[in-house]
């Protein structure tokens, strides 16, 4: 699977706010048959290891493939093949970004 760049894979319209372009270590991980522009940063060597994903659907609710969904969603995808775990849904920005960002740096107080 070739992955491109989120705008060649589906548009500059979905308009991934520069706070998701911006996270520490996220990767570009935009794939034309998901349903959104995805970012991912991974614990290890990518493809074998966990990794942590934000998803930025289109901002207008009735260009979603499922319009139920908030426009971030952030899942975590055990490298061991279980089920992901959604960390957050939301259609906040700062708070999804603030969930990956507490996820791959968690706080040692």
């Amino acid at each position: 699977m070739t992955q491109g760049s989120w705008t060649s894979e589906f548009g500059i319209e979905y308009a991934v706010p520069g706070e998701v372009l911006d996270l520490p270590g996220a990767v570009d991980t935009s794939w034309h048959n998901d349903v959104a522009p995805s970012f991912s940063r991974w614990t290890g060597e990518p493809g074998e290891s966990a990794r942590i994903t934000i998803w930025s659907d289109h901002p207008a609710l009735d260009r979603r493939e499922f319009d139920a969904h908030p426009r971030f969603n952030v899942v975590f995808y055990p490298a061991n093949s279980e089920e992901p775990r959604d960390i957050l849904g939301t259609d906040n920005v700062v708070a999804a970004c603030k969930a990956f960002r507490d996820f791959v740096f968690p706080s040692t107080d």
